[in-house]
């Protein structure tokens, strides 16, 4: 009697780095990331926890009062204003760029949602 084993194989994701000793994918533990390519840069990057939150792989959040442009880029920025920005992970809720406390929205959490305004520099929306 004869049996088929299949077996598959998956190529490295981001948050993944690549051994080419082992020739296999290990994630980035809790504490770093990669937002990097496995393939041409297979490092884990020790996470700044003064402006993120690592939770391993590419799961790398701000912190509150901190934002992000995309999931992809690791230069965290202070936002603005501070209160309006709630980071990327709390209540165990994950967001790669942050979420904004309402009504801001946007950019650094800095526009104000549609029926509010700002009225002078570094004001709050009402």
């Amino acid at each position: 009697m004869s049996q088929n084993l299949q077996v598959y194989f998956t190529d490295c994701e981001i948050g993944d780095i690549y051994s080419p000793s082992t020739q296999m994918c290990s994630t980035c533990a809790k504490g770093t990331y990669s937002l990097d390519d496995p393939y041409s840069n297979p490092t884990c990057t020790p996470c700044d926890d003064t402006v993120a939150v690592c939770l391993g792989g590419a799961k790398v959040a701000p912190k509150p009062g901190y934002w992000r442009y995309d999931v992809l880029s690791s230069n965290f920025m202070e936002c603005p204003q501070e209160s309006a920005c709630l980071g990327g992970y709390t209540n165990d809720i994950y967001s790669a760029r942050g979420e904004c406390e309402y009504p801001y929205e946007g950019n650094l959490c800095n526009q104000c949602a549609d029926t509010y305004a700002k009225f002078g520099t570094g004001s709050s929306c009402v």
